[in-house]
């Protein structure tokens, strides 16, 4: 049996499964590729299912520019701030996570993780990194925590393009981040799209562990240790990928809408029939597919 016939083979099993909750990427998996906003089409589809399940995004984005792409489901839900309190905000990688406060009417931090050197490292060795990867950048910043470098697109490049400039730029990084962090304690990402530095112990996979306990202690949903009950969803599960631990299947039930691990069963790729979809219709299709906690058909 190939290994896409395994995978095809488990997707059908997990689809007889229950679930608690989801968490997914924002760039590749509710938007499209290089794509800024989510599309129109899938906006009222999230707002519904926001109505029932527990959900969450984890991105590399600061927390505005996270709330920025989820604002426009909230305004269309039922029920708009009970949708937005449904919806948890893991931010810069999975260093930070923001739940809703309904009675104060803002999101508010629920845990943190810092960086693991002093602030003059953290800047020194951002300014180092721009400095060495000048004229090959549209944009680099400092968020609370983690730093991002995205590829320059001035010359409206196509997409492989970006993504090979991403990768070149993330080999620079990792060189000079060896070079100034002798614990082993931060960790380079490659979106594809952009490159960023984040502590090892801020990861994405850790954002899975964080919702979890979260829905645990705040919502009174029974899950287990490992997270299986919570779908996770990303693009990006290859090496140096930028969601490589997020789908690891560490924690969590890990699908892919994009990229799929050449080796490795886990994460899922979203099956229709013998076709694989990929990107935001994927991730809608799937949200249809599953099952979730009291019997929900999101059909």
């Amino acid at each position: 049996m190939t290994l896409v016939e395994q995978q095809k083979e488990e997707f059908g099993k997990v689809l007889q499964k229950k679930f608690s909750a989801c968490i997914v990427d924002i760039d590749g998996t509710l938007t499209v590729r290089g794509d800024e906003y989510i599309p129109a089409f899938l906006l009222p589809e999230l707002a519904e299912i926001a109505m029932h399940v527990p959900m969450a995004v984890c991105t590399a984005r600061s927390f505005q520019h996270a709330y920025d792409k989820l604002a426009p489901i909230f305004v269309r839900a039922r029920n708009p701030e009970y949708c937005q309190a449904n919806w948890l905000l893991i931010c810069e990688n999975g260093c930070l996570g923001y739940f809703f406060d309904r009675q104060e009417k803002k999101y508010k931090e629920f845990f943190r993780e810092p960086y693991p050197y002093p602030e003059g490292h953290r800047e020194g060795l951002f300014s180092k990194l721009k400095s060495k990867l000048q004229g090959q950048l549209d944009v680099a910043f400092m968020n609370q925590i983690n730093f991002i470098f995205r590829p320059a697109t001035k010359d409206s490049p196509q997409p492989d393009e970006i993504t090979r400039r991403s990768h070149s730029i993330a080999e620079i990084v990792q060189t000079e981040v060896r070079l100034s962090d002798p614990k082993g304690l931060l960790v380079v990402g490659d979106s594809g799209i952009g490159v960023n530095v984040f502590p090892y112990y801020g990861n994405k996979e850790r954002g899975i562990v964080e919702l979890a306990k979260y829905i645990r202690d705040h919502m009174g949903l029974n899950i287990g240790p490992e997270a299986r009950e919570v779908v996770v969803i990303g693009d990006q599960p290859g090496p140096l990928g930028n969601d490589e631990m997020f789908l690891s299947g560490k924690y969590g039930t890990p699908f892919t809408v994009g990229e799929t691990h050449p080796e490795h069963l886990l994460p899922l790729p979203v099956f229709d029939g013998d076709k694989i979809q990929k990107g935001p219709e994927a991730t809608i299709f799937l949200f249809h597919k599953l099952q979730f906690r009291n019997d929900l058909a999101l059909h």
